[in-house]
């Protein structure tokens, strides 16, 4: 199967079959070429438990809602233990803060360099690493843009920069060199499972129904009723313990005022609780809809 790096219009109604339907994501490069942009026949979430999809069936961040559930397709990068699904997967992309290059950015550009000597996941990415992502230069006024397609170190217009394709033009002018500008790949572009251990720094994107296996794509839920594994079966074993937060191993913890207030939010409890119930895994899961 080839990479598709030719812009790919995609124009399709969200039509619902039982209260489902698929939402294509902002056309970006570097996906397949071949059965996957413009793809809106219905996932099973569920499916290929033991293994995920050993080929990628959808663009990375296509969305499925599934009546009140959704969920986005992501790439399983790194799973340090196996047989644990139902868990919160997280982010793996760690966040470049770059150089712009030695060009300035002239208001309405949408093709913008930055020095690849300054990224801090390398200075050698692979063409597209960046695209889906997300890129701020350092401007005044600050502004966001979409990155729809990246060169590699070498196959930028400057030698030694990384060209990035952004899919609206720049608000403002960017000097030449200047530094401190943030670019972030697609969160869901490399998922970890981490229960071994735990990850302090990086966020959950999403949680994972299936058995996580490295190196396949998958569906994680971000909203919706959701059976999740606790930390240590707190949550609705006491009154008022409703809330729920992440731990850094993708379970989930009660949040408190004292061990956990600044944890990443997963949503709150469902069922009525009461003396005689204890602890509940089901969760109404409130990341991203």
């Amino acid at each position: 199967m080839g990479t598709n790096r030719s812009y790919v219009g995609i124009n399709h109604d969200l039509r619902c079959l039982d209260g489902k339907y698929i939402q294509m994501p902002v056309w970006f490069s570097g996906e397949p070429d071949t059965g996957v942009w413009g793809k809106l026949s219905l996932p099973n979430p569920h499916a290929k438990s033991s293994v995920g999809d050993t080929s990628q069936l959808y663009p990375v961040g296509t969305k499925f809602v599934d009546g009140d559930r959704t969920f986005f397709y992501g790439y399983m990068g790194t799973v340090y233990t196996a047989n644990k699904a139902n868990i919160g997967v997280f982010n793996g992309s760690a966040q470049d803060t770059v150089t712009w290059g030695a060009t300035a950015g002239v208001a309405g550009d949408t093709i913008v360099g930055i020095l690849a000597s300054t990224l801090d996941t390398g200075a050698t990415p692979v063409r597209d690493y960046f695209a889906g992502g997300w890129f701020m230069p350092r401007t005044n006024p600050y502004s966001s843009y979409r990155v729809l397609a990246s060169t590699t170190a070498t196959g930028g217009r400057t030698s030694g920069e990384v060209d990035l394709t952004l899919d609206y033009g720049l608000v403002e002018a960017v000097a030449a060199s200047v530094a401190s500008c943030f670019l972030n790949r697609s969160e869901f572009k490399n998922l970890i499972q981490h229960w071994a251990g735990g990850i302090n720094y990086a966020t959950c994107p999403g949680v994972t129904l299936i058995d996580p296996i490295a190196s396949t794509w998958q569906w994680i839920q971000s909203w919706g009723p959701c059976y999740v594994v606790p930390y240590n079966e707190e949550i609705g074993a006491v009154a008022y313990a409703h809330a729920c937060v992440f731990h850094i191993d993708g379970t989930i913890k009660l949040q408190t005022k004292t061990t956990t207030a600044a944890s990443q939010l997963a949503g709150y409890m469902i069922p009525s609780s009461g003396a005689s119930f204890g602890s509940t895994w089901l969760i109404r899961l409130q990341i991203n809809k």
